[in-house]
């Protein structure tokens, strides 16, 4: 029996759901304006239904350009409630049956040494590493959901190490058969199963486990393609299916229990928000806000200077992203002098964030608007995922502890600095040092953000901390953000780079002026 849809109650959803958004904006002073009062709509024709359809597209397009984008700082971790079960357990659980078929096949592979040769028990051996390296995963995985995130990645390193040692031993066996062998294919396709292991530390978990199962998808077609070369053997028709279930396997788990990542802290027993909380080790001479404001005065600085140096669409960038640093100060100072709320900490929270969002929106706006094929579009990408660190009080919202949530943002975001350095710093000319130096501010801001909050704020923005802005006040005026700047512009303006003539030899051995940089 067919479902008869009713347009007008289709609309009448969209329109309530579209309507708190909007009514969202206008509180928290992000944009739009006042709404009257909600009426339902009739529609006498189809015209009149599809303007509305087209009247509402419109409305959540100019919604999405002023609300700050918050939704995507979820997007490094998961938020999930706490499990009954062991994931390793689970994991090892669903992989069992297709690693059993796959054992079972190379065994049988292994008495076809007549026919085949040495290959044959090194396929035995691989597979028998394979396995070896499901089951340090599954250790890797079942211990991650009872422990925090190490905040070290050299703890991280460790905790990975005999899962990339088994993996690492199990691929290079793919090396030891000629490419000539009937069997090559069988040791390159289980070479890729467990480099897909290595989901657990790549940067998006899901599309390395939906890459590698496409490669060995074609390498068991391969498989199948030399049936005849095979000797017709069936053995190898069931190693080419087992491999394709292994895969199978692991990318419905991943998309299932990882898709952002690797899960910490998330299985029952384990501590409370997601990470344990953090020692606050302070140094005597440490200040709330006088260590903000000296984390204003350096990073920050330079990022501001290099990217008005830089010009075009990171100027404004720049401007915005001061802005939202001072609002985070002034946050930080107001939280210092208040008592910590005995109940509905949550809206505390969101009450000193209205500020801070309402200097973000323009940013994030900002960023999203720059077109693709804009000089520093891959700066923006970066700075995208960088403006997700200054919602770090936010953390606790999400279940999570603020140093944590930084050290996820942190991860992202290097990885798309290291990749824009090695495509765009390419030489030791001024215009790459400049990038790179570029580059480097931003990792300062990140470093110094995630030091700062993990030495004053590591389990939630702390309240009523004791200390007041009066103490600091010489402090602050000796590090004030515009002093700073225009100190730094008066050293840059000692050896101004700028474009002009210079002589220099070109091909066949004649020296011409051309168009370079040089001081003034």
């Amino acid at each position: 029996m067919a479902t008869t849809v009713n347009p007008e109650g289709v609309i009448d959803i969209l329109e309530r759901k579209l309507r708190a958004l909007e009514e969202y904006a206008v509180k928290y002073r992000l944009g739009g304006n006042p709404l009257p009062p909600y009426q339902p709509r009739v529609f006498r024709s189809d015209r009149a239904l599809n303007n509305a359809i087209e009247a509402s597209l419109v409305r959540i397009e100019n919604v999405a350009d002023y609300l700050p984008r918050v939704v995507a700082t979820g997007r490094s971790h998961i938020q999930a409630k706490v499990i009954d079960y062991d994931p390793g357990e689970l994991f090892l659980k669903q992989m069992a049956p297709p690693v059993q078929q796959l054992k079972k096949a190379a065994e049988g592979i292994a008495l076809l040494g007549k026919e085949f040769g040495k290959p044959c028990t090194i396929v035995l051996e691989q597979t028998n590493l394979f396995e070896a390296s499901v089951k340090a995963e599954g250790a890797l995985v079942s211990r991650a959901s009872k422990m925090a995130k190490p905040s070290d990645p050299a703890v991280f390193k460790a905790e990975c190490e005999d899962l990339v040692d088994k993996s690492a031993d199990a691929a290079e066996l793919k090396y030891d058969i000629d490419a000539r062998s009937p069997l090559h294919n069988h040791t390159m396709a289980l070479a890729d199963v467990a480099a897909a292991l290595g989901w657990v530390v790549a940067p998006t978990p899901l599309k390395h486990a939906r890459d590698y199962k496409v490669i060995v998808n074609n390498l068991a077609e391969d498989i199948l393609s030399r049936y005849i070369d095979l000797g017709c053997n069936p053995i190898h028709s069931d190693f080419a299916e087992a491999l394709n279930a292994i895969m199978d396997v692991l990318v419905k788990y991943v998309e299932k229990e990882h898709p952002a990542g690797l899960r910490w802290n998330y299985a029952q027993g384990s501590t409370p928000l997601g990470y344990r909380r953090a020692k606050r080790i302070l140094r005597k001479d440490s200040h709330p806000i006088g260590d903000f404001y000296q984390l204003m005065h350096s990073g920050l600085t330079e990022f501001i200077l290099l990217s008005r140096e830089l010009g075009g669409v990171l100027t404004s960038i720049s401007a915005y992203t001061q802005s939202t640093y001072e609002e985070m100060a002034k946050m930080v100072e107001t939280a210092s002098k208040r008592k910590r709320p005995r109940s509905d900490v949550e809206a505390a929270l969101r009450m000193l964030l209205v500020s801070v969002q309402h200097e973000l929106g323009p940013l994030v706006s900002t960023l999203e608007r720059v077109p693709e094929d804009d000089k520093y579009a891959r700066h923006c990408q970066v700075l995208r995922e960088f403006v997700n660190c200054l919602l770090w009080c936010t953390a606790t919202l999400q279940k999570m502890s603020p140093v944590g949530y930084i050290i996820d943002v942190e991860n992202i975001t290097l990885v798309y600095l290291d990749k824009l350095e090695r495509d765009i710093c390419v030489d030791e000319g001024y215009i790459s040092r400049l990038h790179r130096s570029w580059i480097n501010s931003v990792r300062k801001m990140l470093t110094e953000m995630k030091e700062y909050v993990k030495l004053h704020h590591p389990n939630e923005l702390m309240f009523d901390t004791q200390r007041s802005r009066k103490s600091i006040d010489g402090l602050i005026a000796s590090v004030a953000l515009t002093n700073q700047l225009e100190e730094l512009r008066e050293k840059s303006n000692t050896k101004k780079w700028v474009r002009g003539a210079k002589e220099k030899m070109v091909l066949g051995g004649v020296r011409r002026m051309v168009q370079t940089w040089i001081t003034s």
